[in-house]
């Protein structure tokens, strides 16, 4: 080997740039929950990240998917739930991390029902989940609220149920309260009615 050659591989080795870590580290800095009574995808979260060659892109399960930034960066557009991000820097390294955004579950409720004879005695009770803190509930389209899930001396009719939580997220939906009376044909055509509790 002539000295020409010793020179140009002691210049390859020793003087060539050094290759940068393909090391991210990230971190997830502040969350924002969904809005509640909307249960939609608006979600944030505000991300770090450090190592490996700026610029830094983010993807993922958001609405704004991706997004670049430099070092910190904000993403917008979550639902509700625990979501891979996969980071990539200028170089294509690459790293994943999860973010979780929080909101409160839907309001939802259901029913059962007793029915009602002439004296008025029907009831509705309401099996509620979701929402946040205590629930109220109405049975007049939400004009009025009472803290018991049960509505008692109730006629025959539909009735617009409403259930509230500590936010003011509502959720109604008709439920039909029916006649306890059979109705019933006697000889010669009379029709007469046999109603639970009732002397007819």
């Amino acid at each position: 080997m002539n000295k020409i050659h010793t020179i140009l591989l002691f210049a390859i080795f020793f003087m060539a740039p050094a290759a940068k870590a393909c090391t991210l580290t990230t971190s997830v800095m502040s969350t924002s929950p969904v809005s509640p009574c909307s249960y939609s995808c608006n979600g944030m979260a505000v991300i770090m990240v450090t190592g490996g060659t700026a610029p830094y892109t983010a993807s993922g399960s958001f609405t704004a998917s991706p997004v670049s930034f430099s070092s910190a960066g904000t993403l917008t557009g979550f639902c509700m739930g625990t979501f891979p991000i996969v980071i990539t820097d200028a170089v294509g390294c690459t790293t994943t991390m999860t973010v979780t955004i929080g909101g409160p579950s839907a309001l939802s409720f259901s029913t059962s029902t007793s029915p009602s004879s002439p004296a008025c005695d029907g009831s509705i009770t309401v099996t509620a989940s979701g929402g946040t803190g205590t629930l109220t509930y109405s049975n007049d389209g939400g004009l009025s609220y009472q803290s018991s899930n049960v509505f008692s001396g109730l006629c025959t009719g539909t009735y617009n149920v409403c259930v509230m939580d500590a936010n003011g997220c509502t959720t109604c939906s008709n439920v039909t309260v029916s006649s306890s009376c059979t109705f019933i044909s006697t000889v010669g055509g009379v029709t007469g009615a046999t109603c639970n509790g009732v002397c007819n």
